[in-house]
């Protein structure tokens, strides 16, 4: 992908060429606009492989959309552009589909849910750097219910923050996603997507340079008809979030300052 270096560097549309930065990238990406017709896109069979390239690509992109919106804490914890991670993620997985033709592949997380605790969120710290003893999450999926075990956490031991702020704390998210397929796209009725159920909870501000002893996070959602769909993902994440007071003395979240996982899925 061509970048912008030097004196010429902008952002936006300058004739046929398109100058554009991503979120966890300081380079300049530039683009020429594309000048296919609507018409003959939808109707020569020479561009039968864009269009099903474009509808698999539109599948990635609503799948990557599900865990945007199903965690959208975790999301503010991240320290680089999540969707083009998400989508090429979510293209594994529905390359991993033998059933259906190429453009009507779905993302079924489903059939994969181990590999959801591989997604990075981070870039320059990742979550098991910060916390060497990772916490045990148990995943009750009938009582859709939470349990994370923290251990007692000693910093400059099993809990080490890059960081050089004075307070933090831990964010820990239970949510839903569903197996998106084409059909879904076509007829967007049909897919949950900001339906789906989701909790959150946060622990009291901590001092970055204190014990904190062993204590358990819960979390549970209630009233739910989502337990017996085999199409339904659920997803346990959590997350540091550093802080430091403002002039007031209210602590606030410091930009960046974070890392995030998935720790179990069912």
């Amino acid at each position: 992908m061509p970048t912008l270096h030097g004196p010429l560097r902008y952002t936006g549309t300058i004739d046929e060429l398109v100058a554009y930065q991503m979120k966890g990238s300081d380079k300049t990406i530039v683009r020429r606009k594309a000048f296919i017709t609507k018409g003959a896109y939808q109707k020569e069979p020479q561009y039968a492989a864009m269009r099903r390239n474009s509808a698999e690509f539109a599948i990635c992109a609503r799948a990557g959309k599900m865990v945007r919106t199903a965690l959208p804490i975790i999301m503010r914890l991240t320290d680089q552009n999540m969707t083009p991670v998400l989508q090429g993620f979510c293209k594994i997985l529905q390359k991993k589909d033998t059933v259906h033709p190429h453009g009507e592949r779905p993302v079924l997380f489903s059939m994969h849910k181990e590999a959801l605790t591989s997604l990075p969120f981070t870039k320059r710290h990742l979550f098991d750097s910060v916390w060497k003893q990772r916490p045990v999450a148990t995943l009750l999926r009938e009582k859709t219910a939470l349990h994370i075990q923290i251990g007692e956490l000693l910093p400059g031991f099993n809990f080490q923050l890059p960081w050089q702020k004075p307070y933090y704390r831990i964010i820990a998210s239970l949510a839903a996603i569903q197996d998106v397929y084409a059909d879904q796209i076509k007829y967007p009725s049909i897919l949950y997507t900001k339906d789906l159920p989701s909790t959150t909870v946060f622990s009291d501000w901590m001092m970055a340079k204190k014990t904190v002893p062993a204590h358990c996070m819960n979390l549970q959602l209630e009233n739910t008809d989502l337990k017996e769909d085999a199409g339904i993902t659920w997803v346990g994440a959590i997350g540091i979030e550093m802080g430091e007071p403002d002039l007031t003395g209210s602590i606030q979240p410091v930009k960046y300052a974070s890392t995030a996982r998935i720790l179990v899925t069912g």
